[in-house]
């Protein structure tokens, strides 16, 4: 049988046997009832939601770590997710003294005052240790059939799909295109995104920082760095992303391969932009290989390789400097400048970093 109860403590102790124990105390359950020695553990071991002082939570009794041995009927107190009392996703908690809410409207502020100042019976304070309570934190605007995981800070993974038709809803999805049905994940971190009332929307170009796996949709991203080359030199690129993709967007995005190589892959192309500088290091060789190689645009002028162009011109300096040589009595000043030349050209030093 479930039983409600009212979160008292959580027990931050890191050890085993302790395991994110609360203790609670039962609502409307006279006797028996001892916030002091009421404890539960999480129900299950996999997926937690640990709850906050003064918030609601459902009790079961179930099996204790002695089943199967010698007291096969002892057991214990589990705690299952906290009860949505508040509609509200950063905190659920109620009153815990006769001052009680006559709307919704106040319930929220009037639940912080009764958990982080009102006295009972054994305890001075139900007071929180780590978590900080934010007023305005809004939950997702939700679709039919979505499946989706919240947090209480605006963090969320949302499971959904093309959202065609919506009416009478307060936000409609940022994700666009696409038949009705076809999947997109959203995984989203976020403190901007917040409305004082009402539900939100993931916003790519908003959010502190998100993932998006799409099938069909268009998402609207706008990009940080330069386009014009992009735009013309690869295929299909463009601001407003479609079909099948991964977009990672934030203000700060780090790819470290502790060991082994970073490998980037495409079939039709990358783009690198950047509105500040880009770097390309390394402590052995950097390999560019194309049928082409552009520096700059537009590249309107080709290369030249050093060597061939070294041995060129010697042979030509080679074969002036005698025929030149009936000048000199015109300008003395021809021969030696022949020969600097000569000299210089020979000890030309050649790039050892840059090879074409």
């Amino acid at each position: 049988m479930l039983q409600s109860a009212e979160v008292i403590e959580v027990i931050l102790t890191d050890t085993i046997a302790n395991y994110y124990t609360i203790r609670f105390k039962f609502l409307n359950r006279p006797g028996n009832n001892d916030e002091n020695t009421n404890t539960a553990f999480p129900l299950n071991a996999h997926v937690k939601s640990i709850p906050v002082p003064g918030e609601i939570v459902l009790i079961v009794n179930a099996a204790s770590s002695f089943a199967g041995n010698f007291r096969l009927n002892e057991g214990t107190f589990y705690y299952m997710n906290d009860v949505n009392v508040q509609s509200n996703i950063n905190y659920n908690g109620v009153p815990t003294s006769g001052k009680v809410p006559f709307s919704n409207a106040a319930s929220f502020q009037d639940a912080l005052l009764g958990v982080v100042s009102t006295p009972n019976q054994s305890q001075p304070k139900r007071a929180m240790k780590t978590f900080k309570p934010l007023y305005g934190r809004n939950a997702l605007q939700l679709f039919e059939g979505d499946v989706v995981i919240e947090g209480r800070s605006g963090n969320s993974v949302r499971l959904s799909s093309t959202i065609n038709g919506l009416t009478g809803i307060t936000k409609q999805p940022t994700w666009t295109s696409g038949n009705p049905g076809d999947p997109i994940l959203i995984i989203a971190n976020t403190k901007k995104n917040l409305a004082p009332n009402g539900f939100r929307i993931e916003d790519i170009n908003v959010d502190d920082s998100s993932i998006y796996l799409t099938s069909t949709q268009r998402i609207p991203l706008k990009l940080a760095g330069p386009t014009t080359v992009t735009n013309i030199n690869i295929g299909t690129f463009t601001k407003n992303l479609s079909g099948k993709q991964i977009i990672m967007s934030s203000d700060r995005i780090v790819l470290n391969a502790k060991e082994k190589e970073l490998a980037l892959s495409s079939k039709n192309g990358i783009s690198i932009t950047s509105k500040g500088d880009i770097v390309l290091e390394s402590s052995n060789k950097i390999t560019l290989n194309a049928k082409t190689i552009n520096l700059g645009y537009p590249a309107n002028y080709s290369g030249v390789n050093g060597e061939p162009l070294q041995e060129i011109l010697t042979t030509i300096l080679n074969i002036i400097t005698p025929l030149a040589a009936p000048l000199t009595s015109a300008d003395p000043t021809i021969a030696p400048r022949l020969t600097s030349a000569a000299t210089q050209l020979a000890s030309i030093l050649l790039s050892k970093t840059v090879k074409l």
